[in-house]
C-alpha cells in the first residue's frame, strides 16, 4: 500500500475491532488486515500500524514472512 492509502487506512482500520457499532464482517476484517500490512513506499520513513512492515524499495519475491 502507498502513502496515502496507509495513512487512510491506519486512522481508520485500528480502531474498528473495539467498535461497538462496527459489523462483524468489519471486526474480522480488521483482524485479518493487521496480519497483513505491508506498506511500500519511498516516502514514508516509519509506519506505526501494529504489525505493519515498512518496505523502501522493491525487492523481488518479496513476502510477509
Amino acid at each position: 500500500m502507498g502513502v496515502w492509502t496507509y495513512q487512510m487506512m491506519h486512522s481508520y482500520w485500528p480502531s474498528v475491532p473495539s467498535n461497538p457499532s462496527a459489523s462483524l464482517h468489519e471486526r474480522n476484517h480488521a483482524k485479518w488486515i493487521e496480519g497483513i500490512a505491508i506498506v511500500f513506499s519511498t516516502k514514508l520513513e516509519k509506519v506505526e500500524w501494529n504489525n505493519s512492515r515498512l518496505v523502501k524499495e522493491y525487492l523481488e519475491g518479496e513476502d510477509q514472512s
